[in-house]
């Protein structure tokens, strides 16, 4: 689904929500669309089960407002399913809701209650988002952990606790924002919405006493395990599901479900049922269950002021909309185990989507679990597609920079020929709080930098003149060379996170900062002293996701800024299964290379967040071995995102190296702005059906235990990537060269540099060597991979779209023939047309193997018309496909439209002569330099363009270059065809 930012008459769109201008959905929406015949209420009316789809049904308990919940919430976006029927029985022993594959048992037995004074415990687990009890400053001596349950149960102001053992830990007493924790006394009580709720009591002072080991807690925001040697747990009067421990799933009866046709137990309900990570593609689980923790309505508008129209009840008045009241028990199961071949389901799409709902029958494992996460999306929402211009270059640097500095290094990359989009300033346009170089090494704070006015400075939404005399003059010289802005702000709460005060505050400080300096966005950094505290129980981190996303979007909305694309630079590490709705995310600082390949790669999958990444060349300046891995890496992922500091630390800019560094970082980074097009795509298709850019190889491989690795990936569709300075058996040698072990998967891969192919068989580990200028990186064959030409531009707004290459690797091996379908899309650029539209390139053919009879081969490309979401468009792109033939291979024949096109030594000009109506064509075969002469020589630069020859080891290259002919304006305006024939001869060995 694209999701649109858009005013129109009445109304105002915001994050696929409409905001009515009368008001009349100010505290709710519209009734769901969902069959009546799609849901049961039983046991007296408490539990209410609804089959939402053949594979995901949800079981809600009543709320405390005497209801079942069916307006849209924090976590469930979509309340329009097409419902499959359900028919109830009951028997001496429970309720059945039953549909034609699934059963739903309720039991008549109620659950036991926890006695007085117990807690629930998780081993191992610590406490996530918390502040101490102001009863507990200092924590307390206890001797087990049954004895801190007993403190925090005497405790009224007491939600969760941490035990320690006999080891003292370092725990904050305090943060400044624990005296903001939205409206409730703990972070998982029914709040009272009649009153505003004053500032919780907090500690003034206080740390940790010798061997203290137990910390009552008077907030939390969640658990998060692999913590060795603590244990936390909840009071009995916290028992919910939020809680995150116990039995009883929060309804007071054991739920089940069950398979129909053979009635073997698919799960049992409890508070500890699901988690926020979706289970991996090769997981044998049979459900997987979602709890939407803490449950509460958001308006439309989100977290900004409410329109002026808006009605919202008195009750809710102090909430600015939000509705936290009617929280309760409440499931999402998906049924995995009717994913796939068994399973015979109604096709139906999502409203504004072209992806349909899991399908019929014959799907794969991969399949299955596309399904299971497209269902996911169906109810939790898509990822919103990000700029264009995010896919290229960032820098920051924490750093007191001045504005002709600033000016100067902008003129430096664009000097040096660096691609760049995106130049943004760490906390120092505040003049705020900062650090200074300590003479003896390290860093300090700046003198005076706690007194009382350097920390009011801190707060608010004043920037600096000091060092930078204009800064909105500033932003308007990084807009004039395309390059966009972006602040990190240390928010500082001034009230609970929905009070009108807080709201408005927030409200007019970013915007301020959006309208009269210019930037372009927000970077939420709650990595800091303090910061905002979460709100109704969620983690700061996915609560200031959406807080900073729904200001920008209804900043752009209302100010003519219609092209623009909301997005929010903020950390990775909230867990809430909705946190992938606010891209973009980072994992926060000093993270090396491995942990930024790792989490890039396994959060795509767990938490389906395409946008994952990390500093790139961490904090602290490295060599120039390790910088360059980094780049590399950084190039062949989701984000390119160069960050470095403090402020005594040097920059990473390249030039800041030496030349042959900065080459390397100019080709590397130059590579990732050719495949521009491509990139942009594989964002549109996050956004669609939540494929990441960055891939696990398990989501194609699943049936193969190596490609859960999380130390390689691919990049989009045909480009395998193992970064260098991590994997298994990584060694550096002296002069920068590594290797590493790799596992291929099943299939042909070309080494782009030298051109070998490599076949992989499933479960092989090769080892791999690459001096310093080359990475550990195959195209795929049988894919297609699509670039720009021209490679003047250093923006991604600057590039010239009108020419593009497609790169295509039809050859595979093997015993017989060999049938392609492959399909890849192109969009259009941001800002060239008001929808993202598509045009479509297809390979397909019969192409023969190494061992076979039949040596000829005939491959098909065809171009679509460009469609976007109203009406065709003409375009006046033109092409150039570039197919790579095996290294004993040559062309037969080319045609375009069916016409004969000539085909011409490598070497010559254009000829003249048309093909059709509209287009002008010709083709030429490149050969490698090396061919001739039999040997080996050099590399060849990856996606080097038109007129570049094949690698050494490569086979030649087939080049139909098309274009507009004589510029008369005609454009063409129905499907184009190519059609290469050609034929294998025996194999030439070279050494």
């Amino acid at each position: 689904m694209h999701v649109l930012l858009v005013t129109v008459i009445g109304a105002v769109f915001v994050q696929g929500h409409v905001v009515s201008s009368n008001g009349e959905n100010g505290g709710g929406e519209d009734v769901p669309i969902l069959p009546p015949t799609a849901e049961a209420v039983i046991m007296q009316g408490s539990i209410r089960i609804q089959a939402l789809s053949p594979t995901l049904f949800r079981i809600e308990a009543k709320g405390p407002n005497g209801g079942f919940e069916d307006r849209t919430t924090f976590l469930a976006v979509n309340r329009s399913w097409p419902g499959v029927e359900v028919s109830v029985t009951e028997d001496d022993d429970g309720v059945n809701v039953s549909t034609a594959t699934v059963v739903v048992r309720v039991s008549k037995n109620p659950y036991p209650k926890p006695p007085k004074g117990s807690c629930i415990f998780n081993n191992d687990t610590k406490l996530t988002g918390f502040a101490r009890s102001a009863n507990y400053c200092n924590g307390t001596i206890v001797s087990s952990a049954a004895e801190c349950c007993k403190a925090c149960s005497g405790d009224n102001l007491c939600v969760g606790f941490m035990y320690t053992g006999q080891h003292s830990a370092d725990f904050p007493f305090e943060t400044i924002e624990s005296a903001f924790h939205n409206n409730s006394v703990g972070a998982f009580r029914q709040p009272d919405p009649s009153v505003e709720d004053p500032p919780v009591p907090r500690c003034k002072s206080g740390g940790n006493p010798p061997h203290t080991n137990c910390y009552p807690m008077g907030i939390f925001s969640g658990f998060q395990k692999n913590s060795p040697g603590v244990t936390s747990g909840c009071p009995s009067r916290d028992t919910s599901a939020a809680c995150g421990g116990g039995s009883d799933p929060g309804f007071g009866h054991d739920v089940t479900l069950h398979d129909k046709a053979t009635g073997a137990l698919l799960t049992r309900l409890k508070a500890t049922s699901g988690g926020s990570s979706l289970p991996s593609p090769s997981d044998t689980t049979l459900t997987w269950t979602l709890q939407d923790t803490p449950r509460f309505y958001a308006p439309p508008w989100g977290a900004t002021p409410p329109p002026a129209t808006a009605k919202i009840p008195p009750a809710l008045a102090n909430y600015s909309g939000y509705d936290p009241t009617n929280d309760a028990p409440d499931y999402y199961v998906f049924v995995m185990a009717h994913y796939g071949p068994t399973a015979a389901r109604p096709v139906h799409e999502h409203p504004g989507s072209s992806v349909p709902h899991p399908g019929p029958r014959g799907w794969s494992t991969a399949d299955a679990y596309k399904a299971l996460r497209r269902e996911f999306l169906l109810l939790t929402g898509h990822t919103p597609l990000i700029p264009d211009y995010a896919f290229g270059t960032w820098f920051t640097w924490w750093h007191n920079y001045t504005q002709s500095e600033a000016e100067g290094e902008i003129k430096r990359w664009i000097h040096d020929k660096l691609p760049l989009d995106t130049w943004g300033m760490d906390m120092n346009w505040r003049d705020n709080c900062s650090l200074v170089h300590k003479p003896q090494g390290g860093y300090a704070w700046k003198d005076n930098c706690m007194n009382a006015s350097q920390v009011n400075r801190d707060h608010f939404y004043n920037y600096t003149t000091n060092l930078f005399p204009n800064m909105a003059e500033f932003i308007a010289f990084e807009h004039k060379h395309n390059i966009k802005s972006y602040f990190n702000d240390h928010p500082f709460p001034v009230g609970p996170q929905t009070s009108p005060e807080e709201i408005s505050f927030r409200w007019e400080g970013l915007t301020s900062v959006l309208k009269n300096i210019g930037i372009d966005w927000w970077w939420l950094d709650t990595n800091w002293r303090f910061s905002i505290p979460g709100a109704f129980g969620l983690d700061n981190i996915v609560w200031g996701g959406h807080l900073y996303s729904t200001v920008q979007a209804r900043f752009n909305a209302e100010n003519g800024r219609t092209d623009e694309r909301a997005m929010v630079l903020h950390m990775s590490s909230s867990t809430h299964p909705a946190h992938h709705r606010f891209p973009v995310w980072w994992t926060g600082d000093d993270k090396g290379l491995s942990y930024s390949v790792s989490s890039m790669v396994d959060l795509a999958v767990t938490d389906v967040k395409p946008y994952v990444h990390s500093d790139c060349g961490s904090d602290a300046r490295t060599d120039n071995v390790s910088y360059l891995r980094w780049i590399q890496h950084c190039a062949m992922g989701s984000i390119l995102r160069i960050h470095g500091g403090p402020p005594d630390y040097p920059s990473h800019q390249p030039w800041s190296y030496d030349t042959a560094t900065e080459d390397i970082f100019r080709t590397f980074v130059g590579m990732r702005y050719k495949l521009m097009p491509t990139l942009v795509a594989a964002g549109h298709t996050a956004t669609e059906d939540g494929t990441p850019l960055v891939r696990r190889l398990d989501l194609e491989f699943p049936d193969f235990p190596p490609a859960s690795n999380n130390d390689q990936y691919l990049l989009t569709d045909d480009i395998l990537v193992a970064p260098l300075g991590t994997g298994t058996n990584a060694h550096t040698y002296p002069n920068g060269t590594m290797t590493r072990d790799v596992w291929i998967p099943p299939g042909d891969w070309q080494d782009p540099f030298g051109g070998n192919i490599i076949s992989g068989n499933g479960s092989a580990m090769r080892s791999v060597t690459r001096p310093i200028d080359q990475m550990a990186l195959w195209y795929r064959h049988g894919g297609l991979i699509v670039c720009v030409q021209e490679t003047t531009s250093t923006s991604v707004q600057a590039q010239d779209w009108s020419r593009l290459v497609v790169e295509a690797f039809p050859r595979t091996t093997g015993a017989g023939r060999t049938s392609i379908d492959t399909r890849r899309s192109v969009y259009q650029k941001q800002y060239e047309h008001h929808m993202p539209a598509r045009t479509d390139v297809r390979m397909t053919g019969s192409v023969a193997t190494d061992n076979g009879t039949d040596t000829s081969s005939s491959l098909l490309f065809t171009i679509s018309n460009v469609y976007d979401s109203v009406a065709a468009i003409p375009s006046n792109r033109s092409w150039v496909f570039r197919v790579h033939l095996a290294p004993h291979e040559v062309v037969r024949a080319v045609t375009v439209n069916g016409a004969p096109v000539r085909t011409i030594p490598a070497d010559r000009g254009r000829p003249h002569g048309n093909v059709g109506e509209a287009f002008s064509a010709y083709a030429r075969v490149l050969e490698s330099m090396n061919s001739v002469a039999n040997t080996i020589v050099g590399v060849t630069p990856p996606i080097g363009g038109v007129g570049t020859p094949p690698p050494a080891r490569g086979g030649s290259i087939v080049e139909v270059l098309l274009s507009e002919a004589h510029g008369d304006g005609q454009v063409q305006s129905t499907p184009l065809t190519i059609e290469i024939k050609s034929r294998l001869f025996p194999r030439r060995v070279l050494p």
